[in-house]
């Protein structure tokens, strides 16, 4: 009998190792997995611009004075524009520059959203009217509509007693009855009537028509025209030839967002159809920039071929955009390439970038090398 309690011991005490053990070693790896993630991690410049961006559209929706927003979405765009101009932004998906990188930027920015803050703060003291007429305007109907359909029927009623006064010498006493009481009737009809007008009148200014909400993204030449987007008719390119055109994305009726665009290469499709993001195109540059209603961007984009060597479909280009060189390797299977533009949109819900508009750009160059022979790529 001591043996076998001996034994169940013995199990009891390699199963409860059995559960602990692992537990801990889960948990710890988690801890370091966890910790290394917090490390890893940097302050990211586009985060802040993004975050400081959504601070101003709710302070707009405060009621907070445009005039003062205004001043912080240009300083916004400064700081966004300083983004562009950096190397670092060449990267195939959404990246980050890190904060320590742009110290001064960083500080603009949390400037911006301290100001955003106070300006929320002080809106709060005087109080929201704009959302307490919104609250109100319902109510405020239901009390307007019936009001203005018993002055109406009221300035009815009056006009036809002084029509009737006129006439009453000349009618008889049965007569003025029967008038009496068709008056009423009338009165009656015309406050229904009124109501029912007042009513929807007051539902479509509540309701004003529903408009469309869209981006446009369109590419335009150096002259801001689709006639001569490059130096010759046939979209040609020689190495080292400039290329200057404008990329215009506008909103229609949209709220203010933070807006990206993405430029990349791709060779020849292997059908007619195509989509966006294809699988083999490869992202050369990203540009941002906080967009308010109505408003358009304008992001001049200038790029020329460094050089270009193809070997049977693969093709290795340097190309240079803004002033920033990037190496591209991609599958093609004609002689024609293509600039591929998209517009994305920051969705502060989903917390990431949405697809609004894309276009491709058909070029060709002039001349390859051998990869073999291919000396200098980009650096």
């Amino acid at each position: 009998m001591p043996a076998h309690r001996h034994a169940l011991r013995s199990i009891m005490v390699y199963s409860l190792l059995a559960i602990v053990i692992p537990s801990f070693t889960f948990g710890g790896a988690n801890a370091i997995q966890n910790g290394t993630r917090q490390n890893s991690a940097q302050p990211c410049l586009e985060n802040q611009i993004i975050d400081a961006a959504n601070l101003i559209v709710k302070a707009k929706t405060l009621g907070v004075d445009p005039n003062s927003l205004s001043h912080l979405y240009l300083k916004l765009n400064e700081t966004a524009a300083l983004l562009n101009g950096s190397s670092t932004t060449i990267r195939p998906s959404i990246g980050c520059v890190a904060t320590d990188n742009y110290p001064s930027q960083s500080e603009i920015i949390s400037s911006i959203v301290k100001t955003t803050e106070q300006l929320i703060a002080d809106n709060d003291q005087k109080g929201d009217s704009n959302g307490f007429a919104l609250q109100i305007s319902p109510l405020l109907g239901l009390v307007l509509v019936p009001v203005s359909g018993v002055v109406t029927a009221l300035t009815f009623e009056t006009a036809r007693r002084m029509k009737l006064r006129a006439s009453r010498s000349e009618d008889n006493g049965s007569a003025e009855r029967s008038r009496s009481k068709d008056g009423r009737r009338q009165v009656f009809t015309v406050l229904i009537c009124s109501v029912m007008i007042y009513s929807l009148v007051f539902f479509i200014a509540m309701n004003p028509r529903h408009e469309d909400q869209f981006y446009t993204l369109s590419v335009l030449d150096s002259n801001h025209t689709t006639r001569a987007y490059y130096p010759t008719t046939d979209g040609i390119i020689n190495v080292g030839e400039n290329v200057s055109w404008s990329v215009e994305a506008e909103g229609h009726k949209m709220p203010t967002s933070v807006l990206k665009i993405t430029v990349g290469v791709a060779g020849s499709p292997t059908s007619l159809t195509t989509y966006f993001p294809e699988p083999d195109t490869k992202t050369l540059a990203e540009y941002y920039y906080v967009s308010q209603n109505g408003g358009t961007w304008r992001l001049p984009l200038n790029w020329s071929i460094i050089s270009a060597a193809r070997s049977d479909s693969k093709v290795d280009m340097c190309m240079d955009l803004n002033s920033i060189a990037t190496n591209a390797t991609f599958t093609s299977k004609s002689g024609n390439q293509r600039l591929v533009i998209g517009l994305w949109a920051f969705d502060p819900n989903q917390h990431t970038y949405r697809l609004e508009s894309w276009l491709q750009m058909w070029f060709d160059v002039s001349s390859y090398i051998s990869t073999e022979a291919q000396e200098s790529r980009c650096k």
